[in-house]
C-alpha cells in the first residue's frame, strides 16, 4: 500500500498537468526566437523623411532618391482615429532626420510601389518587432518575405500577455 500512494499522487499530477496544458499544435513560426536581429550583412543606410502611419515612412535612400518604406510583418491602424499612438511610436524610434539601417526580404515591393524593409536604429533596435512589442502593431506575416516571422509572432505573443486591444491598438492592462 505504501508503495501505491506515491504512484497515484505522481499519476494525479500527470492527469491534472495534461488537462490544464493548452493542447494543440504549435503555431507556424513558433519556436524560440533569436534573442536579437541584427542587420544582416548589405542592409542600407537612409535617413528618414517623415512617418506617414504606424507601418510606413518616407525615407531618403543614398544617392538622394526619397520614397515610402512598408515595415515587413507589421499591421499597425490607420492614423484615424485609433493608429495616432502608433504613428507616434514609429516616430519616436524613427523622427524625420534620424539615420535607420534597412533590408529587404525576399519580395522587394508591394503592389503600391512602396519598398518593403526591415527597419533598425543607428542604435541597434529592430524598429518592425519593437512596435509589435509595445502594442502599437500586430505580427503580419506575409509569405514570402518571412526571414524574421518567429521573432515577430513571439514579440506579438509577448505583447498579447501584457496589453489587451482597445480601439484597434493595444493599451497596457
Amino acid at each position: 500500500m505504501k508503495a501505491v500512494v506515491p504512484l497515484v499522487i505522481a499519476l494525479s499530477a500527470l492527469i491534472w498537468s495534461l488537462c490544464h496544458t493548452r493542447a494543440g499544435p504549435a503555431p507556424p513560426g513558433a519556436g524560440t526566437p533569436p534573442a536579437r536581429a541584427a542587420p544582416p550583412p548589405g542592409a542600407v543606410p537612409v535617413r528618414v523623411v517623415r512617418v506617414v502611419d504606424g507601418d510606413t515612412l518616407v525615407v531618403r535612400w543614398p544617392g538622394g532618391r526619397a520614397g515610402p518604406v512598408r515595415l515587413i510583418g507589421v499591421d499597425a491602424p490607420e492614423p484615424v482615429p485609433a493608429g495616432g499612438a502608433a504613428r507616434r511610436a514609429l516616430a519616436a524610434l524613427a523622427p524625420p532626420g534620424a539615420g535607420l539601417v534597412l533590408a529587404a526580404d525576399r519580395e522587394p515591393r508591394d503592389a503600391y510601389g512602396r519598398d518593403l524593409r526591415y527597419a533598425w536604429t543607428a542604435g541597434g533596435r529592430f524598429v518592425n518587432a519593437e512596435l509589435v512589442r509595445a502594442g502599437h502593431a500586430r505580427a503580419m506575416v506575409v509569405p514570402p518575405n518571412e526571414r524574421h516571422a518567429a521573432l515577430l509572432r513571439h514579440a506579438e505573443a509577448t505583447a498579447s500577455s501584457r496589453f489587451m486591444g482597445n480601439g484597434g491598438e493595444m493599451t497596457e492592462r
